[in-house]
């Protein structure tokens, strides 16, 4: 790893540039110039405009803020054959990092075609992005994961699938996964194949073949026709996230994060089903495809008897792109309200969405289109919501701890405050409604989001045990 780390073309960042080429002008000012003044201007100004860069654009070693545990990192090769894509994990474990040879930021030892894809994305030259390949992670790879059951608070371990946004990847969600992690969370981040990605590659697979996306990946334009061509997208990438929910319902997850024996069986005692409560989560696009996902569970008829026993107990977004969902997926929520108890037959009980907390920055909060979906999805949510509590299968008392639809603004913040980008370049995160350090908001947001799933675990819980008195035994998927 540290000999990836040294490969010639990272002598070629911004940083290094600078103080290379003041050692060029001090090398020919005293060898053709024969002016040591000249050449100790050259040199100087080098360094620093060197250090300048440094200050100005970061080179860090992200690493989890806060938390009980150590975190470790794990790439899962992906199965296009199954619509299963590549993914990162990360987890807590007890085995603490390397601090003299960080993990590599950058997927796959350093791949820099990610970072090629994130240049072409944003239309700026690469050598803005080459030093990104120089940034760490604190964490462990293929470290092993601490047992799922925590004997302390007597429950299990929440597990998380995140979805990333336009040009992201398996990684720039790194911070707020690994804040995540360290507070317990299994979090799984799919590389969605759907050609969204900046750049993806499976695990052992490197050539540029392979790699290259399926689509290219164009800016937003809102016209009709980017609405036709992310609808396809958003259906790509609710079958990959569905992919990764059918790989923990059937235990090929467990295997693939080398889970003992003993939590193995944890999971089949103590979860219902034999299979753990997974909470949703995304950023931009991928806030629109769990919510998506959320939502096609739910109408699925008949119920997919491969993600039996599934419990999608809350979902999380961090400012949902309306574009790829205004009209689908907003229908079926609708469609749900419309739904009379006749109609629910014996699968009624996997009609009830799961609770949704809208995260959004002001960036986002100040987007009149984004505001007046807002506005129709909670009101259309919250309907579907008590329309499905209202049923004979819930009964007439209902948890209200947790609310079905709830929106949060986090003010000075922008679209890009929860990834890892508002970290890289201060930059970027000086921008006008970007006030909030972003690092210590990246925590709050962890905080926030696994704060939420505890609760809609906790109602989740209390309304199995009601249905389960409720149904005597019979045999219901649930979500």
């Amino acid at each position: 790893m540290v000999l990836s780390r040294l490969h010639p073309s990272r002598l070629l960042t911004i940083h290094n540039l600078a103080w290379e080429a003041g050692v060029v002008g001090w090398f020919a000012s005293q060898s053709l110039l024969a002016s040591p003044t000249l050449a100790g201007v050259f040199l100087a100004s080098g360094v620093l405009v060197s250090l300048l860069l440094r200050s100005v654009a970061p080179i860090p070693t992200f690493q989890p803020v806060g938390g009980s545990y150590c975190v470790g990192v794990r790439h899962i090769p992906g199965d296009a054959s199954k619509n299963l894509p590549p993914m990162a994990a990360y987890y807590p474990t007890h085995i603490p990092p390397n601090h003299q040879d960080p993990e590599p930021w950058v997927p796959h030892d350093g791949d820099t075609r990610y970072l090629r894809g994130l240049s072409s994305y944003g239309e700026l030259p690469f050598v803005l992005f080459r030093h990104w390949s120089l940034v760490g992670m604190r964490c462990t790879r293929n470290a092993a994961v601490i047992p799922l059951w925590n004997a302390t608070t007597q429950t299990m371990r929440p597990w998380v699938v995140f979805s990333h946004g336009l040009a992201g990847h398996c990684r720039l969600y790194s911070l707020l996964a690994m804040d995540m992690a360290a507070r317990g969370a299994i979090v799984i981040v799919p590389e969605h194949q759907d050609g969204s990605s900046c750049f993806t590659r499976d695990v052992h697979n490197s050539s540029d073949d392979a790699c290259t996306p399926l689509k290219p990946c164009p800016a937003p334009s809102g016209t009709p026709q980017e609405r036709q061509f992310r609808e396809e997208q958003l259906n790509h990438r609710v079958k990959e996230v569905e992919a990764v929910l059918r790989t923990i319902v059937s235990g090929d997850m467990f295997h693939s994060l080398c889970l003992s024996q003993q939590d193995i069986q944890d999971v089949a005692e103590r979860c219902p089903g034999g299979v753990p409560q997974v909470a949703l989560v995304g950023h931009s696009f991928g806030g629109a495809t769990v919510l998506a996902t959320a939502v096609n569970l739910c109408t699925q008829q008949p119920p997919d008897e491969t993600l039996k026993g599934l419990h999608v107990h809350a979902v999380t977004t961090f400012d949902a792109w309306h574009l790829p969902i205004q009209y689908t997926t907003l229908a079926k929520i609708r469609e749900l309200c419309r739904h009379d108890d006749t109609s629910r037959k014996g699968g009624s009980v996997s009609r009830r969405l799961p609770p949704l907390l809208l995260l959004e920055s002001e960036e986002w909060e100040c987007w009149p289109p984004s505001t007046r979906f807002q506005r129709e999805l909670i009101a259309a949510y919250q309907q579907a919501s008590d329309a499905a509590a209202a049923g004979p299968q819930f009964g007439t008392s209902n948890n209200d701890t947790v609310p079905s639809v709830s929106r949060e603004v986090t003010y000075g913040t922008d679209h890009m405050s929860c990834c890892d980008i508002a970290a890289l370049s201060p930059v970027l995160s000086r921008k006008k409604t970007s006030k909030v350090k972003p690092r210590q908001q990246i925590t709050n947001w962890a905080r926030r989001v696994l704060q939420h799933i505890a609760m809609a675990a906790s109602e989740e819980g209390a309304t199995l045990s009601m249905q389960q008195i409720a149904s005597q035994g019979t045999n219901k998927t649930t979500l």
